[in-house]
């Protein structure tokens, strides 16, 4: 699995970058990814500057399949609002997750259930230094299914 963060800041994580760039990214990423994640970290503001609270903005989580040469990524994203940058125009944060394998998507619910797992998954705020991000790997769901089939469990007995 592979993460790349893309958002605003003084300097990226590559020499001459600033502005709306990749800040964050997994150890050993295939360079020629790196584009294709950065593509799918546009966002277009609802409300911008101080035109109404900023909540409004709505948060788009996605997940795809797409062909890349001759391979199918997977990849999911969260891409959201994040307050003013540091020339203090409107800001957004871009966190995609390229996945190796789908065998890597762990939870009950799918791609789905990454975007509420209690534990939080996607980068929701980017301070500090552009870094690399230590390789990890999504976190096993262990919880029962929340819906039981009850009736048809009775009938099957």
């Amino acid at each position: 699995m592979f993460e790349l963060i893309f958002t605003s800041a003084p300097h990226g994580l590559f020499p001459g970058k600033s502005g709306f760039s990749t800040v964050a990214m997994t150890e050993g990423m295939p360079p020629d990814l790196i584009t294709p994640l950065e593509n799918l970290s546009g966002y277009n503001f609802t409300y911008q500057g101080s035109q109404l609270p900023e909540a409004l903005n709505p948060v788009c989580c996605y997940y795809l399949k797409m062909r890349y040469g001759s391979r199918i990524l997977s990849i999911a994203g969260r891409v959201a609002p994040n307050g003013l940058d540091h020339t203090r125009r409107n800001n957004k944060i871009a966190h995609h997750i390229l996945l190796e394998s789908t065998a890597e998507l762990t939870c009950q619910d799918g791609a789905a259930g990454l975007f509420l797992h209690p534990q939080q998954i996607f980068a929701k705020d980017f301070s500090g230094a552009p870094h690399e991000l230590s390789a990890r790997a999504l976190p096993h769901d262990t919880a029962e299914l929340p819906l039981q089939a009850c009736t048809w469990e009775s009938y099957t007995q």
